[in-house]
C-alpha cells in the first residue's frame, strides 16, 4: 500500500459503517444501467467519504487502457460550473495516479498532490486543475476488484474535508472501508455490463437474421442470373454487398452500445498462436483434399484427366475471397456465435451449442447455392467455429477461411459441391 498520508488515528463507528455499506451494496445491485450506476457509484462513495470530488475510470483491453467514465465535484456545482462530460481514455502507464493504481493493484493515499513523495513514479496532471479553476489537495486512489480479484477499475476521491470544509488528508482508516465499497462496485458493474452485453447479443442476433433472410432472398433472385460486375459474378457481388453492409450495421450497434469490439473477434491478443494453431489445422485440410483430389483423378469419371490444382481459374474473384473470408467470419463467428453463446448462458456447453447452431444457421442461408454448399459451409463452420471458441479472434480463422475456401475452388471440388 503506497502512502504520501498518514492521516490520524480516527474513531471509527463500526455500526454506522456496516449500516452505510449495506446500504450502499443494496443502492449498486439495484442498479442495472451502466452509466446511472457509473454515477451512483461516484454519489454513494463521495456521500460515504465526506469529500469534494470523485472520479471513476474503467478499465478496456485493446488498447489496454482506463476510460474516464463518471465524475463530479460538488465545489464546482456550488459556483455553477458544469462541464459536460465525455468518456476520456487515459492510457496505462505508472507516470498517472489512476494508471499506477491499476497497473500495481494497491491504493495509493496522497496529502498534498502537488508535492509528492520523491520516490513514486507517478504525478499529478494538473492540467484539470487548470482548466476547471480547482485546487487538488488530497487524493485517495482504490483499485476495483472483481470476484476474480482482477482490476477491473479505479475510484478516485480527492480532498476530504474537515467540518470547516477546508481540504484535509484521507485517513488510513477508510482506506479499507473504501476499498470494500470498490469491490462491490466493480462486481455491481461487471454485471450490469453482461446484462448489456446479452441485451445487445440478442438484438445483433435478431438482425443478422433478418440480414441473413434478406441475403437469401436477393441470393434465391440472381441465382440465374448472367453477368458480372468488376470480375464477380452475381453471387458474389450480393455476397460482399451484404456482408459488408451488415458488418457496417454491427458496428454502428456495437459503438452506439460502447462494447468492446473483442467480445465479437476483433482482437489481436494472442494472435501468434490464433494464426499458427489455424495454419496447422488449415494445412491437415488442404493435405487431405490434395490427397482426395489425386484419389479423385484416378478413380472418379468427374475428375478423370484433370490437374490436381487447376491455376488457370485463379481471378478476381478468388482474390475477393481475401475480403469475403474475415467479413464472413465476423458475422458466423463473431457475432452470431457469440450472441448465441451469451443467450444461452453461462453453462459448460454454450460454447459448443453455439458451435453448432451458428454453423447450421450460416450453412442453411448457403442452400440457395446447393446442397453440398450448404453441407460444407456446416462442417468448415464446426472447424472455424472451434478454434474461434479457443482463441476468441478472428484473424486466424479468416486466414483459414480464404486458404481453405480459394483450395477447394482451385482443385475443382466447389464446381463439383454446387451441382450437387
Amino acid at each position: 500500500m503506497d502512502k504520501d498520508a498518514r492521516g490520524s488515528a480516527a474513531i471509527v463507528d463500526y455500526e454506522n459503517v456496516a449500516y452505510s455499506l449495506s446500504r450502499i451494496g443494496i443502492a449498486l445491485t439495484s442498479e442495472a444501467r451502466l452509466e446511472a450506476l457509473f454515477q451512483l457509484i461516484v454519489n454513494e462513495i463521495m456521500a460515504f467519504a465526506g469529500c469534494d470530488a470523485c472520479s471513476l475510470y474503467i478499465r478496456q483491453e485493446e488498447p489496454d487502457r482506463l476510460v474516464f467514465q463518471a465524475t463530479r465535484t460538488l465545489s464546482l456545482e456550488r459556483r455553477g460550473i458544469h462541464r459536460p462530460f465525455r468518456p476520456i481514455p487515459l492510457p496505462l502507464t505508472e507516470t498517472s495516479v489512476a494508471g499506477c493504481t491499476a497497473l500495481t493493484g494497491r491504493v495509493i493515499n496522497i496529502a498534498d498532490c502537488y508535492a509528492p513523495a520523491a520516490d513514486v513514479p507517478y504525478r499529478h496532471n494538473s492540467q484539470y486543475d487548470q482548466d476547471a479553476g480547482y485546487r487538488t489537495v488530497s487524493m485517495l486512489s482504490v483499485p476495483m476488484r472483481d470476484g476474480r480479484g482482477q482490476v477491473t477499475g479505479v475510484i478516485q476521491l480527492i480532498n476530504k474535508l474537515d467540518e470547516q470544509g477546508r481540504p484535509v488528508a484521507f485517513p488510513a482508516s477508510l482506506e479499507p472501508l473504501i476499498a470494500a465499497i470498490a469491490s462491490q462496485a466493480a462486481v455491481a458493474v461487471r454485471q450490469a455490463q453482461l446484462q448489456q452485453l446479452q441485451a445487445q447479443a440478442s438484438f445483433m442476433f435478431n438482425s443478422l437474421l433478418l440480414s441473413l433472410c434478406v441475403y437469401a432472398f436477393f441470393l434465391a433472385g440472381v441465382r440465374t442470373a448472367a453477368g458480372s460486375f468488376l470480375g464477380l459474378n452475381m453471387k458474389e457481388v450480393v455476397t460482399l454487398s451484404f456482408s459488408a453492409g451488415f458488418c457496417v450495421i454491427a458496428g454502428f450497434i456495437i459503438r452506439q452500445a460502447q462494447l468492446p469490439v473483442t467480445y465479437f473477434g476483433l482482437s489481436l491478443r494472442r494472435w501468434p498462436r490464433a494464426v499458427g494453431e489455424s495454419l496447422l489445422v488449415t494445412a491437415a485440410v488442404l493435405a487431405g483434399a490434395m490427397a482426395l483430389k489425386v484419389y479423385g483423378i484416378n478413380h472418379w469419371a468427374v475428375f478423370r484427366g484433370a490437374s490436381v490444382v487447376d491455376w488457370s481459374v485463379l481471378g478476381v474473384s478468388y482474390l475477393s475471397y481475401g475480403l469475403i473470408a474475415p467479413l464472413q467470419e465476423f458475422i458466423r463467428s463473431g457475432v452470431l456465435q457469440t450472441s448465441l453463446e451469451r443467450n444461452l448462458g453461462a453453462n459448460r456447453w454454450s460454447p459448443a451449442g453455439a458451435v453448432v447452431l451458428s454453423s447450421c444457421v450460416f450453412g442453411s442461408f448457403h442452400i440457395f447455392y446447393s446442397i453440398g454448399m450448404a453441407l460444407l459451409t456446416v462442417f468448415s463452420g464446426l472447424l472455424w467455429g472451434w478454434l474461434y471458441t479457443r482463441h476468441r479472434t478472428i484473424v486466424g480463422i479468416s486466414l483459414s477461411h480464404f486458404a481453405i475456401g480459394n483450395f477447394i475452388g482451385l482443385t475443382g471440388f466447389w464446381n463439383l459441391l454446387a451441382n450437387l
